[in-house]
């Protein structure tokens, strides 16, 4: 029996037969690729118009890249699950009642809106390859959690995986785990979309005031702080510890928290001396030539201060403003000069002759 075009890979005219697994785990979430690819774009696109910077070619790139680095960390630490993490390797059995125990790795990580539950076999057990889980479970309501284990009860899940997700929804006496994690979500992220919002306020004045952009710069470095602080005062007093066999999990901090603690270190801490305008002030002596206080030669307006005179077309000139200071000059020069005698030169005899000689003409003159 020949077959057609369209049977190929089908057994008895039933749907194709994929014999290659197509289920892959998540690996990292889709928000979190597109601000990693959105945020490269914008950086490349920074560096090949670079070299065509003539002015403050290094303040400009320290501040570029700072910018687009904080604006970076606030949207992926936003969507990101990893403000609070658990990994441990335990051994227990798979699915409930089984006695079956098998060696896996269990990782919780916990962010703003919800928990990443992740299941994975020991790369030594060959044969439990299919053992690969990640599942997410959000709480944005007060309820979400709830109806989320009651589908993943439904579903079936590792029994792992069923014991974090139980833990989390539970919310009685003790057991308050999951709202203190929806309560320190709600108002950390609120706090860090004030961060952004700041973030893009402070690149608008960075380009028109920089002055203001620094202390904008200054307003988001303290509201990322700001939600570290919140999210460490709301999370579980208590820690949560779940118990398994082989092991237990416990939470520390992770990769998110640190993030945005570095970066609003970095964005609170930034010099901005040389974005900080000077006021500039009139003074009514700034008018007036004479020497600068900043100390910068200019041959217009300073003159020299032993001679107030300057030489102009050959000319001696001086202006009203020094005028004073060159007849004084002028005066203590007469007054230490000697009275200038025209006979110094001349030997004695011969100018008492010649002084001789010029009285008898005067007396002769005068008889005329």
């Amino acid at each position: 029996m020949l077959k057609g075009w369209f049977d190929a890979f089908r057994s008895n005219g039933g749907p194709t037969l994929y014999t290659c697994s197509n289920r892959t785990p998540v690996v990292e979430d889709i928000q979190n690729v597109l601000v990693y690819v959105s945020f490269s774009a914008i950086f490349l696109a920074f560096l090949i118009v670079f070299p065509g910077v003539r002015k403050e070619r290094l303040s400009t790139f320290v501040y570029v890249t700072l910018s687009l680095f904080i604006g970076a960390v606030i949207l992926v630490s936003n969507f990101g699950s990893d403000w609070h993490v658990a990994q441990s390797s335990i051994y227990t059995s798979h699915y409930a009642f089984s006695r079956q125990k098998v060696e896996t790795g269990v990782g919780v990580h916990i962010g703003f809106t919800g928990v990443n539950i992740t299941l994975r076999a020991v790369p030594k057990n060959i044969l439990l390859e299919d053992i690969n889980y990640n599942e997410r479970f959000n709480w944005i309501e007060a309820t979400d959690l709830k109806g989320e284990y009651r589908k993943a009860l439904i579903k079936g899940l590792p029994y792992p995986i069923l014991t974090i997700a139980e833990y989390l929804s539970q919310d009685l006496e003790g057991f308050c785990w999951g709202r203190r994690y929806r309560l320190a979500g709600y108002y950390s992220g609120f706090i860090l979309w004030v961060a952004f919002s700041l973030w893009l306020l402070m690149n608008i004045l960075l380009c028109t005031l920089p002055r203001y952009g620094a202390y904008c710069m200054q307003l988001t470095g303290g509201a990322m702080l700001s939600t570290n602080v919140v999210f460490l005062h709301l999370i579980p007093r208590k820690p949560l510890s779940i118990p398994f066999e082989g092991g237990h999990l416990s939470f520390r901090y992770g990769w998110c928290f640190w993030l945005v603690l570095v970066a609003g270190q970095d964005s609170h801490s930034v010099i901005k001396t040389d974005l900080v305008i000077q006021p500039t002030t009139f003074s009514p002596d700034a008018a007036i030539p004479g020497p600068s206080q900043d100390r910068i030669d200019n041959t217009i307006y300073e003159n020299d201060d032993g001679d107030v005179s300057t030489i102009f077309n050959g000319k001696r000139a001086v202006s009203l403003h020094s005028f004073g200071k060159f007849t004084q000059k002028e005066a203590a020069k007469k007054e230490l000069m000697p009275p200038f005698n025209r006979f110094s030169d001349i030997p004695r005899s011969i100018a008492c002759h010649r002084f001789g000689e010029m009285n008898t003409n005067i007396q002769a003159a005068a008889m005329w």
